[in-house]
């Protein structure tokens, strides 16, 4: 009972023991960054302890646990790229308070993420049009605000100067929730909402966050949905596995086609200009060892994409081993409680954010050794963009508290208000 209890903190703390030892080797506590990490750390701390208190051992333990284990992960290797590629000191506390930002922006967002969920069951119990009814004009303004305020010169979803596909992503999600919790023309209505602004980003060349989404739909629908069809069960498997394997071809027989219009079309959309980069990141993740290596040799980008690369490189396979072990089970605990809870809103949004989180979580492994094309999505709780940490924040609150977990929050923010009105 008692290893039952303390087993979803052991990776955290291995990661907090395997980050002090990878920045103690590198030097990197002269640096001046460590009083931010420990920051960090107390964040994170703070976290699980409340989470433990307010909900026990369950998969909202499970799944903030596996976000911490990433988040320290990044608050020690992203300040080492920088320390180690001969960055100012200057830019490099820059770099450890952005991470510190983006760890309390997930936090607040997993707060927030509850807050908005309250009001969706209020209103899909009392008034049971209005949140599809809502949910798909968001998705159409949104879809309009990209189409026409987006920057065409930077060739993405740019508006104002803010990447406007991941907020849309959030939109899609709980337009998806929405329709499934409709009835006929309002899932009609709710559908070309969503495929409008699926099709907005696609034309604004924003392919990675509509795969990525449609990939988690498809999981949800063969594992969480309630309403079978035979025909699209079908095509949901077959169509997945056809492109599986037409990439694996691609990605190891394209040389051989090349000359055929399409297959080079194809490729180029996919690999070109990128194959050098997923080359550098598994030349990286060979040289990185069990416990990491202090050198920028192969990091060809750590910012972005390659994120999930720039842990693994500073921090080794023992850090993506914590990665799994906190994650899988998380993973594994949430499917099982959300096929036994199905039918309410937010058991259909818990279920298909947490596809969402696996989709991206997994598809940033395999884009990592190269056995997926770089479209663009950035692994979950990296703290690399603040927008994508409000994402994640939205996607772990919505995923992993149960309404039972959101019940005793809301009780213990009002214990807590009581005692100081």
């Amino acid at each position: 009972m008692k290893i039952k209890k303390i087993y979803p903190f052991l990776p955290d703390v291995a990661a907090v023991m395997l980050s002090l030892y990878a920045m103690l080797r590198s030097t990197y506590l002269s640096s001046g960054c460590f009083s931010v990490f420990a920051a960090g750390i107390v964040i994170a701390c703070f976290m699980l302890i409340t989470v433990f208190k307010l909900c026990g051992i369950g998969r909202s333990l499970w799944g903030t646990a596996a976000a911490a284990v990433i988040s320290v992960g990044n608050m020690t290797a992203l300040p080492m790229l920088y320390y180690t590629d001969g960055y100012t000191q200057g830019e490099i506390s820059d770099t450890a308070y952005g991470t510190l930002i983006c760890l309390m922006l997930m936090f607040g967002s997993m707060v927030i993420s509850q807050i908005l969920m309250y009001f969706l069951n209020k209103l899909s119990v009392g008034k049971p049009k209005t949140v599809p009814i809502t949910a798909a004009i968001c998705t159409l303004l949104t879809a309009a605000v990209i189409f026409v305020f987006s920057d065409r010169a930077s060739g993405t979803t740019l508006v104002f100067g803010m990447q406007a596909a991941i907020p849309a992503a959030a939109v899609l999600l709980l337009c998806a929730a929405a329709a499934v919790s409709a009835d006929k023309l309002l899932r009609v209505i709710c559908s070309a909402a969503l495929a409008a602004l699926a099709g907005t980003l696609v034309v604004r060349n924003e392919t990675g966050i509509p795969a990525v989404m449609i990939a988690a739909l498809l999981i949800w629908y063969l594992f969480f949905s309630k309403r079978r069809n035979a025909v699209l069960t079908v095509f949901s498997v077959v169509i997945p596995a056809f492109g599986a394997v037409g990439i694996l071809l691609l990605k190891f027989f394209g040389s051989r086609l090349s000359g055929i219009a399409i297959v080079d079309k194809v490729m180029t959309r996919l690999f070109s200009g990128n194959v050098e980069q997923a080359a550098s990141a598994e030349r990286s993740l060979r040289q990185s060892g069990v416990f990491g290596i202090n050198s920028y040799l192969y990091l060809s980008e750590g910012t972005s994409d390659f994120c999930m690369v720039t842990l693994i490189h500073y921090l080794g396979i023992a850090f993506l081993m914590l990665i799994i072990l906190s994650a899988v089970p998380f993973i594994c605990i949430s499917a099982f409680e959300l096929m036994r809870e199905r039918g309410t809103l937010a058991n259909t949004l818990a279920s298909m954010s947490l596809c969402l989180l696996t989709v991206i979580l997994v598809y940033n492994l395999l884009m990592c050794v190269g056995f997926a094309p770089i479209i663009g999505v950035q692994a979950p709780f990296v703290g690399i963009s603040k927008l994508f940490s409000i994402l994640s924040g939205c996607l772990l609150g919505w995923s992993c508290f149960s309404e039972s977990d959101a019940n005793k929050l809301r009780e213990k923010c009002k214990e807590i208000r009581g005692e100081f009105l």
